[in-house]
């Protein structure tokens, strides 16, 4: 059987808050397998994974590149990222746009 390690042992080898990495399975759209207490639970492969995700976030990648560059798969309906004010969600941006027209046709 494969070893596995907590998110507190992922996070103390990463040098990464727990909640960072919480935040960034759901970002790159990870489903970590869980033990029968409901824990994470992190495989080597996953753990390599993080690394590169670490990586490349300190080359300020957002995670749409992310998932391009480490082939996973979309995440439907996935945030838009901008440089001034981090991810913001497509419908919003739908919204504005509509708006934006609204008041130009006016």
């Amino acid at each position: 059987m494969q070893k596995t390690f907590t998110i507190q042992d992922v996070s103390d080898k990463l040098g990464l808050h727990a909640n960072t990495l919480r935040q960034w399975e759901t970002a790159i759209g990870l489903d970590i397998p869980r033990d029968s207490k409901n824990q994470r639970r992190y495989d080597e492969q996953t753990i390599a994974l993080f690394e590169q995700v670490k990586g490349l976030r300190e080359e300020e990648a957002g995670f749409k590149t992310i998932r391009m560059k480490l082939n996973l798969e979309p995440i439907v309906g996935e945030p838009v990222e901008t440089e001034s004010t981090g991810v913001v969600s497509e419908n919003l941006i739908d919204a504005v746009r509509e708006e934006v027209h609204s008041v130009i046709s006016a």
